[in-house]
C-alpha cells in the first residue's frame, strides 16, 4: 500500500495521499518506512501550502504522529538518533 501512497503524493493528490498515508500509518505505528514517509509528508504540507492555518494543521498531525511512533516503536539508539 506504500505504492499507493507514493502515486497519490506524485500526483500531487494530497487528499487521498492524507488518506492512505494516516491508514498505512495507523495499522503499522511502529514502522519506521512508513512512518518517516509519512512524516515527511505532513511537514511538506506544512511548509508548502499557503494558507498559515493549514501549514499549522500539517505540522500539528506531524507532532501527533511523531508522539504516537515514538510510544509504540521499540527504541533503540539508532531510532533516537534518527529521530
Amino acid at each position: 500500500m506504500i505504492e499507493l501512497f507514493e502515486k497519490y503524493k506524485k500526483s500531487e493528490n494530497i487528499e487521498n495521499a492524507l488518506i492512505v498515508g494516516r491508514n498505512l500509518f495507523n495499522r503499522n505505528p511502529d514502522n519506521i518506512e512508513i512512518f518517516t514517509a509519512y512524516f515527511d509528508f505532513l511537514l511538506y504540507l506544512g511548509e508548502k501550502l499557503p494558507a498559515l492555518e493549514e501549514r499549522k494543521f500539517y505540522i500539528n498531525q506531524a507532532d501527533i504522529a511523531l508522539a504516537f511512533f515514538t510510544e509504540n516503536v521499540d527504541i533503540s539508539e539508532y531510532l533516537v538518533d534518527t529521530i
